[in-house]
């Protein structure tokens, strides 16, 4: 791919969703592109279609109309087979609401895009292990996902969306239950992930200083998509 072109391009991407009986239209006509190793912040007030907006790249939901290009090519979700594949190989998907398996440990959610893969190795595994030392939750390997605090399940979350070393992350509000100094530290391990294995991103967020990290920022309202 021409280090010019997009990595990832939305085309026209629109989607509504029932609601009292009407169809509310939540995004419309979405269009933008992110570069590869670019940094791409979105910012919006809540409800705005943010997390709508991710899942739709992340292939989890499907589009009204529109379109996603992936490296150039058409990103077709027949039977969602294909946009499965991307996230189990180049998407790393931060949840706003975690979407852990609480009943298993805090090492079992941490290897979960591996175990669906169906094959790792210790090179993979020793990745896994860093990665939880590095979000402060190397004690709690062994612990139960429920029982972690909100800002200790958004650690893991991250962590999780980085063990397959992604192409492109997308990440919804990953600071927003954490504090001020495990912000500071888990944003440090974002940058130096990005230097040891560079990748895209989308990020959702709230924070001016955020905004300072990120290559552009497009504001979300109303459906409409403003570059600031």
């Amino acid at each position: 791919m021409n280090q010019k072109e997009p990595f990832l391009s939305l085309k026209g991407i629109s989607k509504s969703f029932p609601i009292a009986g009407k169809r509310i239209p939540i995004l419309k006509d979405i269009s933008f592109d992110v570069f590869k190793e670019e940094w791409i912040g979105l910012m919006g007030p809540s409800g705005s279609g943010k997390t709508t907006l991710l899942s739709i790249i992340a292939g989890l939901i499907r589009p009204d109309r529109g379109k996603i290009l992936w490296k150039g090519k058409h990103l077709p979700y027949f039977f969602d087979i294909y946009p499965a594949y991307l996230r189990n190989r180049h998407i790393g998907v931060i949840f706003q609401d975690f979407r852990l398996v609480e009943s298993e440990t805090v090492w079992e959610n941490l290897i979960l895009p591996l175990r669906i893969r169906g094959w790792y190795g210790k090179n993979q595994l020793d990745y896994a292990q860093w990665l939880l030392k590095k979000v402060g939750l190397e004690t709690h390997k062994h612990h139960r996902a429920g029982l972690l605090s909100g800002g200790q399940k958004q650690r893991l979350s991250l962590a999780r969306a980085f063990v397959i070393q992604p192409l492109l992350v997308l990440a919804d509000e990953p600071f927003a239950n954490l504090d001020e100094k495990t912000s500071e530290e888990l944003l440090e391990l974002l940058e130096i992930l990005f230097k040891e294995q560079p990748f895209s991103m989308i990020l959702v967020h709230h924070k001016k200083k955020l905004a300072k990290k990120c290559h552009k920022t497009y504001h979300l309202h109303e459906g409409r998509l403003e570059l600031l």
